[in-house]
């Protein structure tokens, strides 16, 4: 697919059969399709092909996308939200977010989008994150070495019932990091009771949280 611009052609997907057309040297016409929309529409389709030819991402890999691309700020949410990269109520959230970083005079650009979510507006600690990583490897090795580690996700219900014997307070602190190192989680799990059916009334807003909270 191409683009006329300026009494050319810019390639807009196809760049791995262009490659391969000029490394067998052919000499032929090469079959193409021109793109008639606007600048901005070629871009969101160059976009488009780029994430469909790239091996799958990550939902953290896709969320630091869509960050990217709301920082460029030259893609619409609705545009952003087309290419797959992150639901339409967290595009809106980074766009807030960004706008307050952004106001607050420092550059949104020099944050991963965990560190702009979590309200930082400093240049990341390295060492820190690095702290992390170590920590949560000691324990990795320590689950695996005691031959426990594979048992977590065989069974998430015996999973979830001994962490909370273990800590009544360690469920909803997990729950609440996960859902703040990958915004699109919570709409999946509302997405996945509802396919099943919701017996249990998990979607219903319930009428006293903190006495159900106790309850829980």
């Amino acid at each position: 697919m191409v683009f006329p611009k300026d009494g050319r052609f810019v390639v807009i997907d196809g760049h791995h059969r262009l490659t391969a057309y000029r490394e067998a040297r052919w000499k032929n016409p090469i079959p193409v399709e021109v793109f008639g929309g606007t600048p901005d529409e070629a871009r969101l389709a160059a976009l488009e092909g780029n994430v469909r030819d790239k091996l799958p991402l990550s939902k953290p890999e896709k969320s630091e996308a869509a960050w990217k691309l709301v920082n460029e700020n030259t893609l619409s949410k609705a545009q952003i939200v087309k290419l797959g990269l992150a639901a339409d109520g967290t595009v809106a959230t980074m766009r807030k977010i960004r706008r307050k970083i952004i106001d607050e005079g420092k550059d949104p650009t020099r944050l991963s989008w965990v560190e702009a979510r979590m309200g930082s507006t400093e240049v990341p600690d390295l060492d820190h994150q690095g702290w992390i990583l170590k920590k949560a490897t000691k324990i990795v090795d320590a689950l695996l070495k005691a031959k426990i580690g594979q048992g977590f996700s065989k069974d998430p219900e015996v999973t979830a019932l001994a962490l909370q014997m273990l800590n009544p307070s360690l469920p909803g602190a997990l729950a609440r990091q996960w859902f703040m190192d990958d915004p699109d989680l919570k709409s999946e799990i509302a997405d996945e009771v509802r396919r099943e059916g919701d017996p249990y009334g998990v979607l219903e807003e319930p009428e006293e949280p903190e006495k159900m909270a106790t309850e829980l």
